[in-house]
């Protein structure tokens, strides 16, 4: 029997087309429906600036306009932001979920220079970009409360700088060196947001409760020079034992211990013992081979993957670069039963 798929289908996908929605659920009232893809919206990890076509960087903040289809715009097919999104599907009880473009970026999809299209919220070495913190406001029950950008924007002095608070709180204020930029109410899956013209120093939000008590705060200070890298483990224990892979971070510190959100050294790794240093990397349009062990830092991190031994043992894992205090990070792996 002939008959079109939405008759058949227990669960009816739409993908971008926001406007067929509203039509589908009348035409189908009894059958569940997803969003089965949304949020192909690019998004640079530490990028504060303009869109940058030369470098292939996108702003790293949630678009506020949507993208259309280049291919075939009169379709109806739009990207919109995860704000907006996540407010549309909120909005209608009726549809089930939604998936959005994958949440670890992968390699393809991609216009030169870069390598994926950047619409993950964790990016393609496994840093969390600010999308991350911006889905968690939407989706978890626990306060949320994540500040943008980072702080260092020397030679911009005076400058009109976008600062967003992604949050679940109802209301966030904002201080600059102490001083109160005001505070603003959140609606629910919204933001706060405020245009700071920038001063060096500490940027801070507080998040309030619905009794007006302070619940949580986020800050961004503007650092020094780097000084020293530092190797931060980003599996634990129970999931790397001989055989498996640890993954690491290493980051650029200044003389305060503070992480320096815009480093770039060129780093080189080593792993001693029971492990081989056997991947890196840090920008989406770094185009030197993922096998390299030496690696510029982009946007004050870089991502190093240890292959372990089976029986495991003792592991060093080392992090050098000229003019900077090495690191290294020292661990007892666990034989794989």
């Amino acid at each position: 029997m002939d008959l079109p798929v939405n008759e058949v289908v227990d669960a009816i996908g739409i993908n971008y087309h926001w406007n067929l929605f509203d039509k589908t659920r009348e035409l189908y009232p009894d059958k569940p429906i997803i969003s089965s893809e949304n949020c192909a919206v690019g998004t640079t990890r530490g990028w504060y600036y303009e869109k940058d076509d030369t470098r292939g960087y996108l702003p790293a903040y949630d678009p506020e306009e949507p993208s259309y289809d280049p291919v075939a715009p009169s379709a109806g097919a739009v990207a919109y932001g995860r704000e907006q999104t996540w407010k549309f599907i909120a909005s209608r009880e009726w549809i089930a979920g939604g998936y959005q473009w994958i949440a670890f970026e992968h390699r393809g999809e991609a216009i030169y220079p870069r390598l994926c299209s950047q619409s993950g919220a964790i990016d393609l070495y496994l840093q969390k970009k600010d999308a991350f913190w911006q889905n968690l406001s939407h989706w978890s029950d626990k306060p949320v409360l994540h500040l943008l950008p980072h702080w260092n924007f020397a030679g911009r002095e005076g400058e009109p700088i976008r600062v967003c608070a992604y949050t679940n709180l109802p209301r966030a204020e904002l201080f600059l060196n102490g001083a109160s930029l005001g505070a603003k109410d959140v609606e629910k899956y919204g933001h706060a947001e405020w245009i700071v013209p920038y001063a060096a120093g500490e940027l801070k939000v507080c998040g309030y409760g619905a009794g007006g008590a302070e619940v949580l705060k986020d800050v961004r200070r503007t650092t020094g020079a780097p000084v020293r890298l530092a190797l931060i483990r980003d599996t634990n224990a129970e999931e790397t034992r001989g055989g498996d892979t640890a993954i690491f971070t290493c980051v650029a510190l200044d003389r305060d211990g503070n992480e320096v959100p815009d480093a770039a050294p060129t780093v080189s790794f080593l792993a001693e013992g029971c492990g081989k240093v056997v991947a890196t990397g840090s920008s989406v349009c770094d185009h030197v081979s993922v096998f390299a062990v030496e690696r510029k830092m982009y946007a004050g991190r870089i991502t190093a993957a240890v292959k372990l031994n089976k029986k495991g043992g003792a592991l060093r894992v080392r992090a050098f670069a000229e003019g900077l205090l090495p690191a290294v990070y020292s661990v007892e792996i666990e034989e794989k039963n």
